[in-house]
């Protein structure tokens, strides 16, 4: 079922340093984690606006598209099934749509949202900036595809988002920015991650997008391989569903 998440990202800040807690008004304290290390700027493909492919379904993918597009960012091919909701949303936003990853035709940055396939590194070779792609978790925490679940399953007080650059393993590329948010006891993986953390992956995804746009790649840090978890898919429906 693809079930809209309406709620707007509420905490909106800029600087990519470690900041002092705050309130985001439901409660919730937190703090922003962007651990960007700037090397030498990568120029733009064409020297213009920055060129963009969105891999990904449902509502992450198509709010990123519809953020990428309020910044003027051409966005060359959106990589989905052509039946879904994101593919209705690319075409009627005037941007193609493909089913094939081999499609994809070089960008300077590819952003995976809500992707559940494994790009090799023939694809990511074609952006410049390389796949950066977002995961329901604290990475390297509850990597596999029902991070959602296993967090709320194994009662943890608090789960957050990581956004980080796609290489060979799952989940296991360079973090570029992460943010927490608590659980609550009533939770289910559908009203956390509608609450919380589909609106944090939009919110981190364009400030990765925004700093690689001023004309720096982002480095970020490698995953502590010590504190590393990896759960199988969830017996009940995949997240994917919600």
């Amino acid at each position: 079922m693809d079930t809209s998440i309406g709620a707007a990202p509420r905490r909106q800040q800029s600087a990519f340093i470690r900041q002092p807690a705050q309130n985001n008004g439901s409660g919730c304290r937190f703090r922003l984690w962007r651990p960007f290390a700037r090397r030498a700027g990568i120029p733009l493909l064409g020297g213009g606006r920055m060129r963009v492919v969105i891999a990904g379904q449902k509502w992450l993918a198509a709010e990123i598209l519809a953020a990428c597009i309020a910044r003027s960012y051409d966005i060359l091919l959106a990589v989905t099934n052509p039946a879904g909701s994101f593919a209705k949303a690319a075409a009627g936003q005037g941007v193609a749509v493909s089913a094939q990853i081999a499609d994809i035709p070089p960008c300077d940055v590819i952003v995976a949202g809500h992707l559940h396939q494994y790009l090799p590194a023939t694809i990511r070779a074609r952006a410049k900036s390389g796949v950066i792609a977002y995961h329901p978790s604290l990475l390297p925490r509850h990597r596999g595809r029902d991070a959602v679940r296993w967090a709320i399953h194994m009662r943890e007080p608090i789960t957050g988002g990581t956004v980080y650059r796609m290489d060979d393993g799952a989940d296991t590329g360079a973090v570029l920015a992460q943010d927490w948010c608590h659980i609550r006891p009533e939770d289910t993986a559908a009203t956390l991650w509608q609450r919380e953390l589909a609106p944090m992956g939009v919110r981190l995804m364009m400030d990765v997008l925004g700093e690689i746009e001023r004309g720096g790649d982002v480095a970020g840090f490698p995953q502590d391989e010590r504190l590393a978890t990896f759960e199988p898919g969830f017996p009940a429906a995949a997240l994917a569903d919600i």
